[in-house]
């Protein structure tokens, strides 16, 4: 649900953002799996190992190479993932707001 609902809300957008369906984490390629509360909670994604939808993990170094090098604004909401991923990224500095 979260995803349909960030479709939905980047429409008008679509030339100037892109969507990455991928968790982030402090490391890249490994598969999770995700879950909400419910379908109307969108927020508080949680990490589980028995249920819930398979996704791949990417650093924030690699999302700012997938992002061209460098990026105008990176806002970062990760339910709790931002305390492993930023202190192993080493690209931050190109990014301009954060």
């Amino acid at each position: 649900p979260n995803l349909m609902l960030l479709r939905q809300n980047l429409a008008p957008w679509t030339r100037n953002c892109r969507l990455i369906e991928k968790a982030v984490a402090a490391s890249d390629g490994r598969i999770v799996r995700v879950r909400g509360n419910d379908v109307y909670h969108t927020a508080e994604p949680h990490v589980t190992s028995d249920d819930g939808q398979e996704v791949e993990t990417i650093s924030l170094d690699a999302l700012v190479d997938e992002c061209g090098g460098h990026v105008d604004l990176m806002k970062i909401d990760c339910e709790g993932s931002e305390y492993p991923s930023i202190p192993a990224a080493t690209k931050l500095d190109r990014v301009d707001r954060l």
